[in-house]
């Protein structure tokens, strides 16, 4: 669809992002928070009442526009270097029953006009059960991923959703670890790893959205094991627009 010239910028940020739940619980993605505002970018605009997924066309000002960066020439060539980069990253994906992961893209297709700079994308047709038509799903505007600076608040925000109505969840740390894509080689120190990590991405959350966010570690023999969320929701919905589901 290219309906983005009738969207104020304010109407662009709260868009909602809508994602199944089964999508959230089974994907591992280790996307730069460039990368993480472009694919939200693009996720915002797929429309999740349709029987298929349908172009997304975009013009590079619109996008600049958006995330509130300055036009140019450099800037166009960053954001197709950034798209390229989603689709040729894609993401990991748990094959149920199994201790496999396989390697998915997100875009079947991008093309760009040169000329106009307008930008076309076309989302892999596997990945239509888990954006429309969905019955368990997270939704949220976009613009808390352009307000969230730390690059593992929107995945750990993502995984707490799905959780909302629990109020409370626990995870062990190598499986949040791995969801949040944190490489064995860092913040193996859990100190290290609860201030890098969990304690940035938590403020940037508990800042941004209207949930309240606290945890705790658990451990065994003086190694913490598992982290416990604790989930409130303090938030008025009411002002963002809904998406049919």
């Amino acid at each position: 669809m290219d309906d983005f010239a009738f969207l104020s910028l304010e109407e662009e940020k709260n868009e909602l992002i809508v994602i199944s739940n089964e999508f959230v619980a089974k994907t591992r993605i280790d996307f730069s928070r460039a990368e993480i505002l472009a694919l939200g970018f693009i996720l915002k605009k797929i429309d999740p009442s349709r029987a298929d997924f349908s172009e997304i066309t975009f013009s590079t000002n619109d996008f600049l526009r958006v995330l509130g960066l300055e036009k140019g020439g450099r800037q166009y060539r960053e954001v197709k270097k950034t798209l390229m980069s989603i689709r040729n990253k894609g993401f990991w994906m748990k094959v149920e029953g199994q201790t496999r992961e396989v390697g998915i893209s997100f875009f079947d297709q991008l093309e760009v006009d040169t000329e106009t700079k307008l930008f076309t994308v076309r989302m892999n047709k596997e990945l239509m059960p888990f954006f429309l038509h969905l019955k368990e799903c997270i939704e949220y505007p976009y613009r808390y991923s352009l307000e969230m600076k730390c690059v593992y608040c929107i995945p750990l925000y993502e995984l707490i959703l799905i959780h909302e109505k629990e109020k409370v969840f626990s995870i062990d740390i190598e499986t949040l670890r791995n969801k949040l894509s944190i490489g064995e080689d860092i913040y193996k120190d859990y100190h290290e790893f609860r201030g890098k990590v969990l304690k940035k991405a938590i403020d940037g959350i508990n800042e941004v959205t209207g949930l309240t966010i606290t945890f705790k570690s658990r451990s065994v023999n003086g190694v913490v094991t598992h982290i416990t969320f604790f989930i409130n929701d303090i938030s008025d919905t009411s002002k963002y627009p809904q998406k049919s589901k």
